[in-house]
């Protein structure tokens, strides 16, 4: 057996393109963090936001890596064997990504990045009806406080003009420039639930998310330390802990993703909610996530014994997981668009009312096409999933893509839950005012992104790349020789 599959030992060695790619990566990513630092200059709200973005897009590596651990040792197969050492890797960067957190946390309770962390630690100002967006034209006297400018609009609780007092009757909204497409938004009463008011508390905030970190690090830990301790049994040998554990963990590790990007992200508007909002960044990060593994594993395409699993089947698998992935994103955004169109309710519609001023409309179609349309329709070829050579272009594309989803996902909802206009126009000026596209944004996730490859790739020297006594390992070599 041994002399079939040999083990790799750690160290530079082991993979010449993947040494310099460490390099790059850090000098990349100490660049992007340098470069990001000019968005302070846009104010300490905008940039921690382009932070925000960067977070979720590098954190979307480990929590992938975990997602698809997870799957692979309930569903087996020879795409899972060869992509266990890289997703064991990622999984070991949760205690350096709690780390990270802290920019966020600092956020939090400075009360900028989150506008209902500055009353007093609780939410109770979110208990107060939803504010009057903008009415009719013919209902809507003209403003009598000056427009946001972009002096003042770092302030969190900014408006962009006036709007109704919360204490008054909602306005029913009609006309072309309604907030909502024939909306109405109803007699006032408490908007926010007694538990959303204790979900909202800073101190819960924190206490959350050290929950969501050590439940991922307990994972890692047993599944890096069964995967040890199988490299010092001496033959292949079938643990059944992984299923056993794995199986009923993938529940827990949905509910924790989806919590934790509830709090991260849909609470920069805690006036609006969604069911789905979490199952929305779970499909973003599995889709980025086997497109980075593409690009790890086509570096290994000439690097003995990795390169003997290598086929154009194991990248085929690969591809059409990218499909299915790129499927499963489309179906869960529209699902969410088409139940709040449909449903056509105030509280809900300006998540994409806002998204259709100014360059948010063009970042839209572009996310519709590029994160969809474009990878849906290339990896319907067959020869392109066959051709590691090719399919690297399109695994490139949609971590691109990743980014400005994110951005797409994270900067208008903040408009949305901390700007409140007052008619159209004032709408259609936010984007070129506190909400435009910074400097930060395209460098913070690159940087980011760059510091998260150069650790993932110092945890994977650690261990060889092929787990030798995994219990697929005879199946696999029995099936190469014929």
């Amino acid at each position: 057996m041994s002399s079939e599959v040999h083990k790799i030992e750690a160290g530079e060695g082991t993979n010449p393109t993947l040494v310099k790619v460490q390099r790059l990566a850090l000098v990349i990513g100490v660049i992007g963090l340098g470069v990001s630092l000019i968005g302070l200059f846009s104010g300490l709200t905008r940039f921690l936001l382009s932070y925000l973005i960067g977070f979720l897009f590098a954190m979307g590596l480990p929590l992938g890596c975990l997602s698809l651990l997870l799957i692979q040792h309930v569903s087996g197969g020879k795409w899972g064997f060869v992509i266990r050492r890289f997703v064991e890797a990622g999984t070991r960067l949760f205690p350096i990504f709690l780390i990270f957190f802290i920019p966020i946390a600092f956020g939090l309770f400075k009360g900028d990045l989150y506008s209902w962390a500055s009353h007093d630690d609780h939410a109770e100002v979110a208990l107060q009806p939803i504010p009057q967006q903008f009415a009719a034209a013919d209902e809507v006297a003209a403003p009598e406080t000056p427009h946001a400018t972009p002096d003042h609009a770092d302030h969190p609780h900014a408006t962009a003009g006036t709007h109704a007092d919360p204490h008054d009757a909602a306005h029913h909204a009609s006309g072309p420039d309604t907030l909502a497409h024939g909306a109405s938004v109803g007699a006032p009463g408490p908007h926010m639930t007694a538990l959303r008011t204790l979900w909202l508390n800073k101190g819960n905030f924190i206490i959350r998310t050290v929950v969501y970190f050590l439940l991922w690090m307990m994972a890692a830990f047993l599944l890096n330390k069964w995967s040890s301790d199988e490299d010092r049994a001496g033959q292949p040998t079938k643990n059944p802990r992984y299923g056993m554990f794995s199986a009923p963990f993938i529940i827990v590790h949905g509910m924790a993703i989806t919590f934790a990007v509830v709090d991260w992200v849909m609470t920069l508007d805690s006036h609006w909610s969604s069911t789905i909002y979490g199952m929305i960044y779970i499909a973003g990060q599995l889709l980025m996530t086997v497109s980075f593994l593409v690009l790890i594993l086509y570096t290994f395409r000439n690097i003995k014994p990795l390169s003997d699993f290598l086929d154009a089947d194991l990248f085929h698998d690969l591809g059409k997981l990218m499909f299915a992935f790129t499927m499963f994103f489309a179906y869960v955004s529209f699902s969410q668009f088409l139940i709040i169109w449909s449903s056509n309710v105030a509280e809900y519609t300006p998540y994409y009312l806002y998204r259709q001023q100014g360059i948010w409309l063009f970042i839209a179609i572009f996310v519709i096409v590029g994160h969809f349309f474009v990878p849906f329709l290339i990896l319907l070829i067959r020869d392109v999933k066959r051709r590691p050579q090719r399919l690297v272009w399109v695994a490139v594309w949609v971590i691109g893509m990743r980014i400005v989803e994110l951005y797409f996902a994270i900067v208008p909802h903040y408009a949305s839950g901390n700007f409140h206009v007052s008619n159209q126009a004032e709408l259609a000026e936010l984007p070129s005012k506190f909400t435009q596209l910074t400097i930060a944004d395209i460098a913070m996730p690159i940087g980011l992104g760059g510091i998260t490859l150069f650790l993932f790739l110092w945890q994977l020297k650690k261990k060889p790349v092929l787990a030798i006594n995994d219990y697929r390992v005879p199946g696999l070599l029995a099936a190469a020789h014929h």
